[in-house]
């Protein structure tokens, strides 16, 4: 998923990982500007110099990571259920205090793009 693409859901924030579209093997973690002396520094980069091209970056979705920033940007007590149902294993993005079921998957990258589609959608709220 593109940064372009992600900003429609939520801010870029620090720690969600991204790699540059010339080099996706490599994964940087985003960071404020204020802590990093350059551009890019020791596996960070800036954010402001993500957000200057958008579409030359990529969010890694199956970043541990930046499951939990997007996830604790809905909730502070948000976690993820996993469950055997009728249609096998399914992942579910559950909220314990408020007893709220954010979104479902059937794996966890499936949740994660889901939540980020409820975040496009306006179905799911920030806290």
């Amino acid at each position: 998923m593109k940064v372009s693409e992600f900003k429609l859901s939520l801010p870029l924030k620090p720690l969600i990982a991204v790699s540059n579209i010339k080099h996706p093997k490599v994964k940087y973690m985003t960071a404020f500007d204020e802590d990093l002396p350059t551009d890019i520094f020791e596996n960070s980069v800036r954010i402001s110099k993500v957000l200057a091209e958008p579409d030359n970056w990529i969010v890694d979705t199956n970043d541990v990571v930046t499951t939990h920033v997007v996830y604790s940007a809905i909730s502070t007590f948000a976690i993820v259920r996993r469950h055997i149902g009728i249609c096998g294993l399914q992942y579910n993005l559950y909220d314990f205090m408020l007893d709220i079921e954010y979104a479902k998957g059937r794996s966890k990258q499936q949740l994660f793009l889901n939540v980020l589609e409820g975040l496009k959608k306006r179905d799911i709220k920030l806290k």
